[in-house]
């Protein structure tokens, strides 16, 4: 009975010992330029909250990630593909900090803002679709004709 009550006690040392431990924060896996994208979505029928991320491949898999923790379900209402898409989503949280909404606990939780914040995402996505555009319309007309 001793030797079971030790291999008990060693058998929760051992699980206590390989918990999860808090890892130092590590910038998302970029590929070239850091290029993803930053996104806005609306909850239903919590249509007074909005949420904006960042994701590297594709907004589908955040959209069912998100709405499988919160009542109701999520709909994309706007994105931009764009380089440093990390860094963008991060300068957008703090431009909205006072807007901030924590209404749920769960994936994105810290990402949801008021409604009014989609006031402000959308100016920013408008502008970098068209430094994007007045981009490709550089590297066409520099490049591409002749």
């Amino acid at each position: 009975m001793v030797m079971v009550s030790f291999s008990l006690i060693q058998m929760i040392n051992f699980v206590m010992s390989k918990r999860r431990k808090s890892k130092p924060f590590t910038l998302p896996k970029f590929r070239f330029a850091g290029i993803g994208i930053v996104y806005l979505l609306i909850f239903i029928p919590q249509i007074w909250a909005v949420k904006v991320g960042y994701t590297g491949v594709s907004i589908g898999s955040r959209v069912s990630g998100t709405s499988k923790a919160v009542f109701g379900f999520t709909i994309p209402i706007g994105f931009v593909v764009c380089p440093f898409a990390w860094h963008v989503e991060q300068w957008m949280h703090r431009m909205m900090a006072g807007l901030r909404l924590d209404f749920y606990k769960g994936d994105g939780h810290t990402e949801t803002f008021w409604i009014p914040a989609a006031a402000i995402a959308y100016p920013i996505f408008a502008l970098i679709w068209w430094l994007e555009y007045l981009a490709a319309q550089w590297v066409y007309f520099h490049y591409l004709t002749y």
